[in-house]
């Protein structure tokens, strides 16, 4: 006689029960009471439905992102740049300034101020022997930029001031592939959805504020022109090497900073000729004892720390890495 639909329920349910049995639970009695068949059936079902799922939920959660979501990989490396995993479409926004890559950050800098650039990871690749960035455009144009680039960005941003939020609060808020460094200045921020060259602009109105094609400062470290100058004293030794002007003080070096209006380098005889407010020109060659007037800081003094130093300044000609850039000087005015 064929066994009725019940029976097979009854059956099914009798090898799962076997299968799904608690272990180490102590043996108990059945107790066995008749019920209507459509009952049984319907107790079978759920109690199936109800082991089921307790196995679903007990599998173990994947921790970690998605297949296929960015990820940092332990051997690669982001210099630089705070990175996000891919975004889906960009805001419409158009930022545009110069471009800073310092050792620990990328910004980009207008009218003075710093902007921190966060990028996204599938669309972006560092360069660390060029220390330059490409970027994947959502149209296909790849563009890659360079530190001093004059660029113009799509995208959107926020600031402290406009958000309320603090950097540090923005930054925990924040999915990343590569966080900001902590030196990084965080009060206004601007995620990169396009990138394109600008025109080359003039940072002033003089042509000595821009360093000429074909023509370049030597080792100086050169700001556009500035108003007047402090008339803090300082004296020491010059110091010109191949990639740092200094001045040699008791304390220790001191980097010195120049104005690009009153400023010649001459790169043959590898001396600096300095235009003094008073109508005086006075040239100076390396190991000249100078005395120096104009104004200075140090990391310490301001508590500002080196990158956010060289982010926060307009330069005609950045100072190298390698320059001990803890002590800085403006030069207003140079007498021997």
């Amino acid at each position: 006689m064929e066994n009725s639909r019940t029976d097979r329920i009854l059956g099914d349910w009798d090898r799962i029960s076997r299968q799904v049995q608690a272990p180490g639970l102590p043996m108990r009695r059945a107790v066995t009471m008749a019920a209507p068949a459509s009952m049984i059936s319907t107790a079978a079902l759920i109690v199936v439905v109800v082991v089921g799922a307790g196995l679903w939920f007990s599998l173990p959660a994947r921790v970690g992102p998605p297949a296929g979501e960015a990820s940092a990989s332990p051997g690669s490396t982001w210099g630089p740049l705070a990175v996000i995993p891919p975004q889906v479409g960009t805001e419409q926004a158009r930022n545009e300034g110069t471009l800073r890559i310092t050792e620990a950050c990328v910004y980009l800098e207008r009218a003075g101020e710093v902007e921190l650039l966060f990028w996204p990871a599938d669309r972006t690749t560092w360069d660390a022997e060029t220390r330059a960035i490409t970027f994947e455009n959502f149209d296909g144009s790849v563009v890659t930029v360079r530190d001093g680039d004059a660029v113009i960005l799509g995208g959107g941003g926020s600031s402290e001031v406009e958000s309320g939020v603090s950097g540090e609060a923005w930054v925990r808020r924040m999915p990343w592939v590569a966080p900001p460094a902590s030196t990084c200045s965080l009060d206004t921020r601007w995620g990169v959805g396009a990138i394109a060259h600008s025109p080359a602009a003039q940072q002033s109105s003089g042509p000595s504020a821009s360093k000429p094609a074909g023509s370049g400062w030597g080792a100086l470290a050169v700001v556009p022109p500035q108003g007047g100058a402090d008339d803090a004293r300082n004296e020491g030794t010059l110091g010109i090497t191949e990639t740092c002007v200094v001045l040699v003080t008791r304390g220790g070096p001191v980097v010195l900073v120049w104005p690009a209006d009153r400023t010649t380098w001459n790169a043959e005889e590898r001396s600096i000729a300095f235009a003094n407010y008073d109508g005086s020109t006075v040239t100076a060659s390396d190991g000249a004892y100078v005395v120096v007037g104009g104004s200075g800081d140090s990391n310490e003094e301001s508590g500002m720390t080196t990158e956010a130093w060289l982010a926060r300044t307009e330069w005609v000609a950045r100072p190298d890495a390698s320059c001990p850039l803890e002590a800085r000087w403006w030069v207003g005015a140079l007498t021997r």
